[in-house]
This record gives structure tokens, sequence and C-alpha cells, in this order.
């Protein structure tokens, strides 16, 4: 499965991807804009030290990074917000 919150993503669907919650490697991730199973990859924004989501302001856009691995989706009826930064 694929769930993006990005409308230029294949896998765009903001109803179901605000009630999934995306692990990697068995830990929930927050901020993540696109979570593929299949791939086994994770495109979040980078946060800082204090949580914070890092901008670019030379790009104009949030920064993204990419993480690889085990990717695992769970679905919940309702909105959910992870428990755990990863």
């Amino acid at each position: 499965m694929r769930l993006s919150v990005d409308r230029f993503d294949p896998g765009f669907n903001p109803r179901l991807a605000n009630k999934a919650c995306p692990y990697l490697n068995g830990k929930c991730v927050r901020h993540v804009v696109t979570a593929d199973e299949d791939l086994g990859i994770i495109v979040k924004y980078v946060t800082d030290n204090s949580g914070n989501i890092v901008l670019d302001y030379i790009k104009k856009e949030i920064v993204r990074e990419q993480l690889h691995g085990e990717v695992s989706i769970r679905l919940n009826r309702k909105l959910v917000v992870c428990p755990k930064e990863l």
C-alpha cells in the first residue's frame, strides 16, 4: 500500500492518510508525507532538535528526507497522531 498527502504523488489520499500511522522498522514515524510498503520508503518532513519542521528559506519549501527500511501502515477509524517520534 502507498499513501500520501502530497497531491502530486500517485498514492495521494488525504482522508485515508490522516487515519494511518506509518511505521519504519517497527517504530512510528511522525510528519510523514508519503509511505510505501512495497518500496520500503517513507518521505517525511525534517525536524530540528526541538521538534520543529525545518524550512529551506532559499527554496521556500519544507525540507524532506527519504527513509528506507521495513515500512508498515496501520489504519485506524479516527484521525491519529503517532505516539513516538522517529
